[in-house]
């Protein structure tokens, strides 16, 4: 009985250490979010810079970062498997061949040039290979916000970058899959006996191996031909809730299953979001997960900034600032010259350089991954993260400097062969499930009896418009006939993106839900301001609302219906009114003589 009063208030105890942890990082990652926000700068950085402020080393408010070490972990799988949602790599047809090169090609340049400077630092070749590979990665997160926000993602800049940031969240993959190898080489470079090899026999040995093949294969199998119906069943279900937390279990799935296999769970969790991402809910899902994914990644990254160093920082700082400078200068070098080399004119190669130069957040997850199998060590942890902090530090102040600096390179020749002569035209290229932009553009929120009539109208006017529905049946039945439509929410930001909303004419809101289209009034007017919006109301006083949210014009239905009654009793009452005709005799048929 002591026993297990001692082991439940041990537990008690544990369990406030992390409730306390996670206010104070909350609190201060929220007022640094803030403060970066008032600023002009991404919030990301912020959340690290909090998290090295009320680390061990600064301020001391959190001396352990081992009480949310899950929680971080968990951040981890959701940001792989929203990553794995948004590859789609169709979007940026017209630029996939050439970005694709540029991504391939200055990557490895990049890894290879970090390596090769850290090698001759003194760290072994195991390491070197490391931390070339993590620093060749650029930030999604940071470059794709910052592009969204000043609504350059369509822009020819925007476009090549967004590609290799593509390009390299698909290598993240191989580098995950290449760390338990690295590990194992620089555990036999130390003369050091493989921990995780079993004495097992051959025959258990390769049993083994298969039985992990045959996990990956059938959760495969299960992801391209289940998933998808499991996810249609969960679409059908009114409540919204119901398809992310379907998600999440997915997400999580794969994740064990990976580990089972040997993998990594984020590689699971990327793996898992790339089957959902060929599915039709694959926006809707997105924008349900980001919140909580944003929650979780502010955890992530300020559990990251608690292990910068701010003493070895001030010790270290020469090192630190000229790793910096040559990751910058290699990043930028890099992908700046093969751009160009490909055909982008300088003024957008020089951009995509400068934007794409900083370490981004999966060098935080390889890191670590790498320092928990002992394929670097804590030295090399204190001078490399910091580099990858204060590089995702500067890279709102890189990109500003991007598009000061590019257009004096405006007169620069293009690369004299010209590879991908499609780089140079600096038009956005349309969306392969979505018509081009015209004088006219409109979108359709809601497809029942209104969208249709709207949409029957628009067809006979011969302008373009996308649909967005919730209702999973009407989407693969619209698409078969050739409609643009999109399944999910238009409260949905991130389906609001998707239908390029900041791009059309008019927006018709023919959703019966008089509070879905108040959010979604205001979610269409932030990122579209100029947009003629017209949607339905079935009350007048949510009519109001409505118009107050932004619409430009509110159709009521009960004032349509009134007004239809009184037509036709007026009509009918008009009718009964009407003098009866006069009776004048029976018609006499008229005989031949």
């Amino acid at each position: 009985m002591k026993h297990d009063l001692i082991v439940l208030a041990s537990a008690q105890e544990t369990s406030n250490s992390v409730l306390v942890a996670l206010v104070v990082i909350l609190v201060a990652a929220a007022l640094l979010a803030m403060l970066m926000t008032r600023l002009r700068q991404a919030t990301i950085p912020g959340y690290l810079l909090a998290g090295a402020i009320i680390g061990p080393n600064a301020l001391g408010l959190i001396s352990d970062s081992e009480s949310i070490e899950s929680i971080s972990h968990l951040a981890t799988i959701l940001l792989m498997f929203s990553i794995g949602l948004h590859m789609e790599l169709s979007q940026n047809r017209r630029d996939l061949i050439p970005a694709t090169l540029v991504g391939m090609i200055s990557t490895l340049l990049s890894a290879i040039g970090i390596a090769l400077v850290c090698w001759l630092l003194g760290l072994s070749p195991p390491a070197a290979i490391t931390i070339g590979l993590a620093m060749s990665m650029s930030s999604t997160a940071v470059v794709a916000r910052i592009l969204t926000e000043r609504r350059e993602l369509r822009q020819l800049a925007g476009r090549i970058s967004f590609t290799i940031l593509l390009v390299q969240d698909i290598f993240a993959v191989g580098i995950l899959a290449a760390i338990p190898m690295l590990a194992a080489w620089a555990r036999r470079a130390e003369g050091a006996s493989d921990a995780h090899a079993a004495p097992g026999s051959l025959l258990t040995t390769i049993g083994e191996g298969s039985l992990k093949v045959g996990l990956v294969i059938a959760f495969l199998l299960f992801g391209k031909f289940i998933l998808p119906r499991i996810m249609r069943e969960a679409a059908r279900v009114a409540k919204g809730e119901v398809m992310l937390v379907v998600s999440g279990a997915v997400a999580l799935s794969a994740a064990a299953v990976a580990t089972l296999a040997g993998l990594s769970a984020e590689l699971g969790a990327f793996v898992a979001g790339l089957l959902l991402a060929s599915t039709p809910f694959r926006h809707q899902i997105v924008g349900q997960l980001e919140p909580v994914r944003d929650l979780f990644l502010a955890i992530f990254f300020a559990s990251v900034g608690l292990q910068v160093d701010l003493h070895a920082i001030s010790q270290l700082w020469w090192q630190i600032t000229i790793g910096i400078l040559a990751l910058i200068t290699l990043k930028a070098l890099s992908i700046g010259l093969i751009s160009w080399s490909v055909g982008a004119p300088p003024a957008i190669a020089s951009t995509v350089g400068l934007s794409l130069s900083q370490a981004g957040e999966f060098a935080l997850v390889v890191l670590t991954v790498a320092l928990a199998d002992a394929v670097i060590d804590d030295q090399a942890m204190r001078v490399a993260l910091p580099i990858v902090v204060l590089s995702l530090v500067c890279t709102p102040w890189l990109m500003a400097a991007a598009r000061r600096f590019s257009p004096r390179l405006a007169p620069a020749p293009l690369a004299p062969w010209r590879i991908a002569a499609s780089l140079r035209a600096d038009t956005p290229d349309p969306h392969p499930d979505f018509m081009a932009a015209v004088t006219c553009r409109a979108v359709i929120a809601g497809f029942g009896p209104v969208g249709r009539a709207v949409a029957d109208r628009l067809d006979l006017l011969a302008i373009p418009y996308t649909i967005i529905e919730l209702n999973a049946e009407t989407v693969e039945r619209q698409r078969a006939l050739g409609r643009s439509i999109v399944y999910g929410d238009a409260t949905n930001t991130e389906v609001l993106q998707a239908v390029r909303i900041e791009d059309a004419s008019v927006v018709v809101l023919a959703i019966p839900d008089d509070e879905a289209t108040i959010r979604a009034c205001r979610a269409i007017r932030a990122k579209a301001p100029d947009a003629f919006i017209a949607a339905r109301s079935n009350l007048v006083r949510k009519g109001i609302a409505i118009r107050e949210a932004g619409a430009s014009v509110v159709a009521v239905d009960e004032i349509a219906v009134a007004e239809s009654l009184t037509r036709e009793v007026v009509a009918h009452i008009e009718k009964l009114a009407e003098p009866a005709p006069e009776r004048t005799g029976d018609p006499v048929t008229p005989v031949n003589p």
